[in-house]
């Protein structure tokens, strides 16, 4: 109940403008309810981005097991969660957002994906491993934000199979020392 009240409210305005007032009032609930859960709006927000970052993870573990992910199975559990719990990632990643859960999801991606990356590109260096990782991640990222917001009209097949094509591409021009 808080959480959504929490949600709905960061549609209005942004999380940092949100009081605790606020969300007990849109909850309708007392703040000593409030404070029983969490210390302040920001704990809140913490928590409902520990919670998606969580479900994210048992995701790629249940359907694309270390050791034997591939890229499109990454892909594709990321896409499939982001699309299931639309509204949730569509308000984080908004404006009235918290701008650091953006990162947190790529610096989560990059280290639980990090065997998947040194495996596409086994010859590149960590530290060049790491930049291309985030080269290709904000690449997606900015396509998955169009998604988001209705200006990309693909299936997550289409979406999936278009980055996995750029990615290819992108292995396929690194000279030969590096792939």
């Amino acid at each position: 109940l808080l959480k959504q009240a929490f949600l709905k409210l960061m549609h209005e305005h942004p999380a940092a403008k949100i009081t605790v007032k606020e969300i007990c009032a849109r909850a309708d609930i007392n703040r000593a309810t409030f404070y029983k859960y969490y210390d302040n709006p920001y704990d809140l927000m913490d928590k409902i981005e520990k919670d998606v970052l969580d479900q994210l993870q048992e995701k790629l573990l249940t359907f694309a097991p270390k050791g034997v992910r591939s890229l499109p199975d990454i892909f594709r559990v990321i896409l499939l969660d982001m699309k299931e719990n639309f509204e949730i990632y569509r308000i984080m990643f908004s404006e009235n957002g918290d701008k650091k859960f953006y990162n947190q999801i790529f610096e989560f991606l990059y280290q639980d994906n990090l065997e998947v990356i040194q495996a596409f590109f086994p010859k590149l260096d960590p530290k060049k491993q790491e930049m291309l990782y985030y080269f290709i991640a904000e690449g997606c990222g900015g396509g998955v934000d169009r998604w988001f917001k209705g200006e990309i009209d693909q299936s997550v097949d289409d979406m999936i199979e278009f980055a996995i094509t750029i990615i290819d591409t992108m292995n396929r021009s690194l000279p030969k020392n590096l792939r």
